[in-house]
């Protein structure tokens, strides 16, 4: 197989990948099977879809993927989440600031921590199962600083 065909076989791959996680996300959002309801609270699982991009892809596709749930998001804000209905009642600009920007920055960042764990773990000739433990052990270290960033934990001065 010569390099041209292997070139357009690996973008036809790229391009096939995205348009399924793209897929997913979209029935995960409008199916409502990627909510998970407490109360006025609305807990997403359409983030896999998309780490799952960042880990397959890299960060270019996972941050195209986080605009595709920010999107979405953003578009249940008008059609009955009920904190969807208070963030636009503030302010709508705000509201897609929210929405899509962080969800766009989760992805890229999910897609450069595995990126820069891959080069800085392993050594050259891996086995395959030592790339599934460190996709593994990067999306917990994803998750972790993404519920750090929404969720700081208490700071240690007691007047703060």
């Amino acid at each position: 197989m010569s390099t041209n065909m292997k070139a357009n076989r690996r973008k036809t791959l790229l391009l096939v990948e995205t348009a399924m996680l793209t897929a997913v996300i979209l029935v995960m959002s409008f199916t409502r099977l990627g909510y998970l309801t407490v109360g006025p609270l609305e807990l997403t699982l359409i983030m896999v879809p998309v780490i799952i991009g960042a880990v397959t892809e890299g960060p270019a596709v996972s941050a195209f993927l986080g605009t595709v749930f920010g999107i979405t998001s953003f578009i249940q804000c008008f059609t009955g989440s009920p904190l969807g209905a208070v963030l636009v009642s503030v302010s709508i600009f705000r509201t897609l600031i929210v929405c899509v920007v962080s969800r766009v920055l989760a992805g890229w960042l999910c897609g450069l921590i595995f990126k820069v764990d891959t080069y800085a773990q392993m050594p050259r000739g891996r086995p395959a199962a030592m790339d599934r433990r460190l996709a593994a052990s990067t999306i917990k270290r994803c998750w972790k600083i993404r519920s750090q960033l929404i969720c700081p934990p208490p700071s240690a001065d007691p007047g703060a």
